[in-house]
């Protein structure tokens, strides 16, 4: 998707996430693999309205790609000359196959010139845990990237403590945890609405469980942001 920032490799270990989630009796949506994240400022020649039909018009081809799960098209609520896109993929191979193509579709080149160029990130990563889906259909993403110097497993345990209590949350749909090849952590919390997550946010940061993962996060290096869904797509 024209000239972007990858802060991965090419080469992602799809199936070690499936192997730790198994241990902690968690369910896994096996089929995705990979997740891609693209942030960009959009030019302010373009109105939202005009940004989310130009976003629509791609789906029907995209959604014909072989191992094409979906995508979260969201605006972060705090940044309003900002957007997210939010795709899932089998693998590696099938989001290769799909840039390939869009690069290669007017369609999606007029929806990729909206985007400031100079202001793009491009993130990969796989998924080590996907949660169950709760009831209820998702409006707001609750996105935090984040290092981390603690191992895998011990971030991803404890991580993963933390679903039982996001699981009896007023308004909680499904959480995916995932790792770009540089350790870049990317943790995906679902929720129906902002006023839903905001009120969990309060009730989380007092409770000693969730405590000890926050813990784990190195500060400096956390970026968090709720996005409002505006396209979705995602096969749950």
């Amino acid at each position: 998707m024209k000239q972007v920032i990858i802060l991965s490799a090419i080469a992602l270990f799809i199936g070690c996430g499936n192997q730790k989630v198994a241990k902690m009796e968690m369910e896994v949506k096996e089929e995705v693999g990979t997740v891609v994240v693209v942030m960009a400022d959009f030019k302010q020649s373009y109105s939202k309205d005009e940004i989310i039909q130009l976003s629509k018009a791609i789906d029907p081809m995209v959604d014909t790609f072989e191992g094409y799960l979906g995508r979260k098209m969201c605006f972060p609520v705090d940044s309003p000359s900002s957007l997210v896109d939010v795709v899932y993929y089998t693998d590696m191979d099938a989001f290769q196959s799909a840039a390939k193509k869009e690069m290669q579709s007017e369609t999606c080149q007029r929806f990729f010139q909206t985007m400031d160029s100079e202001s793009e990130q491009f993130l990969i990563g796989n998924p080590i845990f996907i949660t169950e889906t709760q009831k209820g259909t998702p409006g707001i993403v609750e996105m935090v990237f984040f290092k981390s110097e603690y191992s895998e497993e011990e971030l991803s345990s404890a991580a993963a403590a933390i679903n039982p209590k996001l699981n009896s949350m007023e308004g909680f749909v499904s959480r995916k945890l995932v790792r770009t090849e540089d350790d870049l952590w990317i943790d995906l919390v679902y929720w129906t609405a902002l006023d839903k997550a905001k009120n969990a946010a309060k009730t989380l940061m007092a409770d000693t469980t969730c405590q000890k993962f926050f813990s784990m996060i190195n500060g400096e290096s956390m970026q968090f942001m709720h996005l409002e869904i505006v396209i979705d797509t995602e096969q749950n």
